[in-house]
């Protein structure tokens, strides 16, 4: 439905809702109450408002959350997950022409926000692991056409890559002086010296508003290196 929601101009759940088959004239909607507790051997879910729901098969299904980033944000705005309807609604409103998407993952709802976005002019990449869009629930031909059908829409595809590069660094050696950096120095408003001075040895830390976003040091290595697990998160 969220997904829905990005390619219409409605607001609310009623513009995106199913319409309801006869069938289902009988079906009891307890809505805003959700279940607090299961009695198994009674065969009983109790929900938040105290009541009682016997059962006679029990259907669980209670949707899964967004899975996050693994690792800080650094301050960056322009992060955004698609589960509930105001998700939907935040993210179309930047789904402008221009505007510069990545989607991190190639599946379902991946692809179908790329081809959203995409027909709304914005410039769309996806990173996914995979070697192909959906490949494990298409395999590969059919993954292969629609990989197709997307590049064919201006989509930039980063196959069988891993999202979360390895740490930046870099270092230089410039006549005495030996640089040796770590982090999004570049994405820094505001940097600090914190250790020597700049024209034998330093370190200076680089910070995005309150947060540490990369440092640097002219010599002085075995100080940058200590930084290194300020900024790397183990990726399951």
């Amino acid at each position: 439905m969220s997904k829905g929601l990005l390619r219409t101009h409605g607001q609310g759940h009623e513009d995106v809702a199913f319409p309801l088959r006869s069938g289902l004239d009988g079906v009891d909607w307890v809505l805003g109450a959700p279940a607090v507790a299961l009695d198994r051997a009674a065969r009983i879910v109790r929900d938040a408002n105290g009541r009682d729901h016997q059962y006679d098969a029990l259907v669980i299904a209670t949707g899964l959350s967004p899975k996050p980033l693994p690792i800080p944000d650094h301050g960056l705005g322009g992060i955004r997950v698609l589960r509930t309807l105001e998700d939907a609604v935040g993210l179309r409103e930047v789904l402008t022409p221009g505007t510069r998407v990545v989607i991190l993952g190639s599946g379902f709802i991946g692809c179908e926000i790329a081809a959203t976005a995409a027909h709304a002019g914005a410039e769309v990449s996806i990173v996914t692991q995979s070697r192909v869009p959906l490949e494990r629930a298409l395999g590969p031909i059919l993954g292969a056409e629609l990989l197709r059908r997307h590049e064919a829409h201006g989509v930039r595809f980063y196959l069988a890559a891993t999202p979360f590069a390895p740490l930046p660094s870099f270092w230089s050696d410039q006549y005495d002086a030996n640089l040796l950096a770590f982090g999004m120095t570049y994405l820094a408003d505001r940097s600090e010296l914190v250790a020597g001075t700049p024209d034998t040895e330093c370190v200076a830390e680089y910070f995005r508003g309150e947060n540490l976003v990369g440092v640097c040091g002219i010599g002085m290595r075995s100080a940058v290196q200590s930084y290194r697990s300020r900024f790397v998160v183990p990726v399951a």
